[in-house]
């Protein structure tokens, strides 16, 4: 029988809500109550816009929009409009172990990260399990947060911490909670694994099984010390960190099962309907394929689309085939406002390399560095419950456990590797089969509505049997300081030029209307890794041998036959076939740290904040972020940085409160009027009495033309001090600063050994465009930097306030110099710091007009 399409019923459907499709198996219900076409996005456009767009809906895209919809509710009328874009389909609304036997539904949405084969070098032993392969990726609504195994642990904290962590020390304490009150924690590790499920007094497994391993595991972990040295040794096993919550949150609530990202945006989607779609400040579109970022003068103005015809395209056998699209459109974001890149490490690499590479004038190019994965092995045992001490009459069911570990000082990285076990204990057979236990996790992550079937497992348990698996999971090191492409033995990825191996959208009849250029992805087991791997191998080995006292031979020995095992005088035998013991390095999903976090911006792709350091209004939100991969899951450590990037961008949306009152010790310096105040050069600088609040001093006119001018104080000068100010904005392009120790300008304020040579500058550019270089991006000419002497090392902006009378988003200045050191505060986050060079030690204190317009209030100073 030939299936219908899906077509517009043409109907209405409750609440005036009309279109809801059908199929011929169904209607399309929770998918129309959840998403929005192109053409309703647009309509909803009205006169507000949007001022934020996240590219993807997987596990970190999803998170992020439901926490910026959440973390807004506070801001009222300021609260941003948020626009999710996601490539794929929307298939199911939760992860797919909560819906008991489906079938493959991921084979309908898994598609390549990188394209054809021509696009990717794995290099690693040919042994290895699906080596040489670069695993698909569920392009979808949801993404692999509707797919994901679960296990959650840590990134170890004194990894983090070490000397020489690439990790800034505020993202260390962010993810730990250093310093907040236990009442008080509402981010981080703490509060994301209390959120999924994973907290370490797990209410998913328990039981006899569970408990008599857990202790054993406990009471000889220490004695696993491999003769490297002595450096290879476990750390204390604990319960294991699924998300999953088994049981519910608080009394009348149901429990929220294995952990999706999805639900939390279907859920704040729906709480953000109110019928007209104008009002609303939360869509998602699927089958929006983000092309590109566009950009202007260094400004991410919004995202090119290619809008995919989903039924045209269908499920190709080829999931490299071109896909039909019904248009490429551009959706441009508000002034100012912000784009996300949350797809996965590759795609939001591809995407920010396709977009906007790092200016030559700043430095060479950063993003694509530093990529990782994680180096895993599959080992399983059968061991015979005589060696547990367990009567064999007792139902054991399932039990897991976390087992940490270090491996041997590993060069060039001159440190311990990092590596986990996920341990895993079943008795469980398929009912039937007559062959004993052999996976450790049957019946581990499934839900089973049926309890005939849970008594048939259950009577189905081997009495004489338990499966023990362990999972080993260790870390990569990334190459940060080198440059790409290389042909050196390291991972990495790029771009090609365009036409060299482009991504294709075609239209209707075939013709190719946007070629995108792919990733180019080489990941390569470097010997540091391997060293990883051998080690975590070893430990596991030894680790079956000291909790079942056996020697480590007896861990290692196969028999062709149960029945010879059971016949034997051994207490364990080896199960895995030799084929699937060590998987490729392609293969775990965990790729990340192409886009690292950093406070060096020449140094570092992305700042504590998530954005840019060169574009100042994106961001990434997902793995790429991280500047180092441990050998933990990447999702809780993911999941807390989404959160801190959400706190971040909402807080762009607030505005610093008024200085009605003086502090003590400061001095003001602008009264309203200009007494005390001279000009130099473009006099545009005017008073602008606001009501209720200071008066506010207007710098530059509403245009792109630059016209400079200095306004400074005349009737003292300053040696060391602490300057204070608020000051925003109302376009991207705006351009001024605060001049210090300058001095006074008369004549030529251009020439050599002249004002703008001897001043200090701290700058507002957004673009931190370098005149001298001609490029956009510069760290040393970003707002709050010391202009083209220190570089500011993040971006804290508030956004752009808008041109229609509301109040706009008022910034804080703090100023401190003092001999030659200069700090430099934004919004209470120091933004620059170091020393100041060569330069008057004493000097005036002025402003800049420049291009569009700065405003500033509250101008106060105290002498240190």
């Amino acid at each position: 029988m030939a299936l219908n399409r899906l077509a517009e019923t043409g109907d209405f459907f409750g609440n005036g809500i009309r279109d809801v499709q059908a199929t011929t198996f169904s209607v399309d219900g929770v998918a129309r109550f959840a998403c929005n076409t192109w053409e309703e996005l647009q309509d909803a456009r009205g006169t507000r816009g949007f001022d934020i767009v996240i590219v993807g809906s997987g596990m970190y895209g999803a998170y992020l929009a439901a926490k910026l919809h959440e973390f807004g509710q506070a801001l009222g009328p300021a609260a941003p409009r948020i626009a999710v874009l996601e490539s794929g389909p929307f298939l199911i609304s939760e992860h797919i172990q909560n819906l008991t036997r489906t079938g493959d539904l991921g084979s309908l949405v898994f598609e390549p990260l990188v394209g054809p084969t021509s696009q990717r070098q794995i290099e690693e032993p040919a042994n290895y399990l699906n080596a040489g392969n670069l695993v698909d990726h569920a392009k979808c609504v949801g993404g692999k947060s509707l797919f994901w195994g679960g296990w959650t642990p840590r990134l170890l904290e004194d990894n983090l911490r070490r000397a020489d962590s690439p990790w800034p020390e505020e993202i260390v304490d962010y993810l730990f909670q250093t310093g907040v009150p236990r009442e008080e924690i509402d981010d981080g590790y703490p509060f994301v694994e209390w959120e999924i499920g994973a907290s370490e007094s797990t209410d998913f497994i328990q039981g006899d099984l569970y408990d008599t391993l857990l202790t054993r595991a406990k009471a000889v972990a220490s004695d696993v010390m491999l003769a490297n040295g002595n450096e290879t040794h476990l750390l204390t096993p604990l319960p294991p960190p699924v998300a999953v919550q088994g049981t519910a949150p608080q009394s009348g609530l149901f429990g929220f099962d294995k952990y999706s990202s999805l639900i939390l945006l279907l859920d704040a989607i729906r709480r953000d309907h109110q019928g007209d779609d104008r009002n609303r400040r939360l869509f998602l579109v699927p089958n929006a394929h983000v092309t590109s970022v566009t950009m202007d003068q260094g400004i991410a103005t919004g995202v090119r689309v290619a809008l995919v015809d989903r039924i045209a395209s269908g499920v190709p056998f080829d999931r490299n085939a071109p896909k039909v699209v019904r248009s490429i459109e551009n959706f441009e974001v508000n002034p100012g406002g912000m784009v996300v890149l949350a797809g996965h490490a590759i795609e939001s690499t591809r995407i920010a390399l396709n977009s906007f590479r790092r200016p030559t004038g700043v430095g060479p190019e950063l993003m694509g560095r530093n990529l990782m994965a994680h180096v895993r092995g599959n080992h399983v045992w059968q061991v015979k419950r005589e060696a547990l001490s367990m009567p064999s009459s007792d139902p054991l069911g399932n039990a897991a456990l976390h087992v940490p570990g270090r491996s041997r000082t590993v060069t060039p990285q001159d440190r311990q590797g990092e590596f986990h076990f996920q341990f895993y204990a079943s008795a469980n057979v398929p009912p039937n089969s007559g062959s004993g236990p052999l996976d450790a996790e049957e019946y581990l992550y499934r839900m089973l509505p049926n309890f005939d079937e849970i008594q048939d497992i259950l009577q189905a348990q081997n009495d004489g049997l338990i499966a023990i698996g362990i999972r080993t999971c260790g870390e990569m090191f990334g190459e940060r300081k080198k440059n790409i492409p290389s042909v050196e033995a390291f991972s990495w990825m790029d771009t090609p030029v365009p036409g060299v191996a482009d991504e294709l959208f075609v239209d209707g009849f075939g013709n190719i209307i946007e070629p995108v250029p792919r990733a180019f992805v080489r990941i390569v087991e470097t010997p540091s890794d391997r060293a990883v791997r051998e080690d975590q191998t070893a430990a596991a080995f030894q680790l079956i041998a000291e909790m079942f006292d056996v020697p480590i031979s007896e861990t290692g020995a196969r028999f062709d036959t149960l029945e010879e095992f059971l016949a034997s005088g051994n207490k364990v035998r080896y199960v895995k076939a030799s084929s699937e013991e060590q998987d490729g390095i392609g293969t775990t999903y965990h790729e990340c740290g192409t886009l690292w976090m950093g406070t060096d911006p020449y140094g570092s792709v992305t700042d504590v904040h998530g954005r840019f350091h060169h574009v100042p209004n994106a961001y990434a939100c997902d793995q790429s972020l991280f500047p180092s991969a441990g050998s933990a899951n990447p999702v809780p450590t993911g999941l807390a940085l989404a959160r801190k990037v959400a706190r971040g961008m909402t807080s762009r949306f607030t505005s610093s409160p008024t200085i009605s009152v003086t502090e003590s010790g400061f001095d003001d310096l602008f009264d309203g009027t200009f007494s005390g105040w001279r000009s130099a050069d473009a006099a545009n600088f005017l008073p602008v009495p606001e009501t209720g609040q200071p008066t506010i001093l207007n710098a530059g006119v509403e245009n792109q033309d630059p016209l400079l001018g200095v306004l400074y104080y005349s009737s003292d000068e300053f040696d060391d001090f602490e300057l204070r100010l608020q000051w925003r904005t109302f376009s991207p392009y705006a351009n001024g600063g605060i001049f210090l120790r300058a001095p006074e300008p008369v004549g030529n304020l251009f020439t050599q050994g002249g004002f703008y040579d001897q001043a200090l500058e701290v700058q507002i550019d957004e673009r931190g465009f370098d005149v001298g270089t001609g490029a956009n991006g510069s760290p040393r000419h970003k707002t709050g930097a010391l202009y083209g002497r220190q570089p500011a090392t993040r971006s804290c902006s508030r956004a752009i306030s808008p041109r229609d009378g509301r109040p706009g988003y008022w910034n804080d200045f703090a100023i401190r110099v003092q001999g030659q050191d200069i700090t430099v505060r934004c919004n209470n986050e120091i933004v620059c710091e170091g020393d100041i060079g060569n330069s008057l030690r004493r000097g005036f204190i002025g402003l800049q007009c420049h291009t569009e317009v700065v405003q500033y209030r509250s101008i106060r100073i105290k002498r240190i």
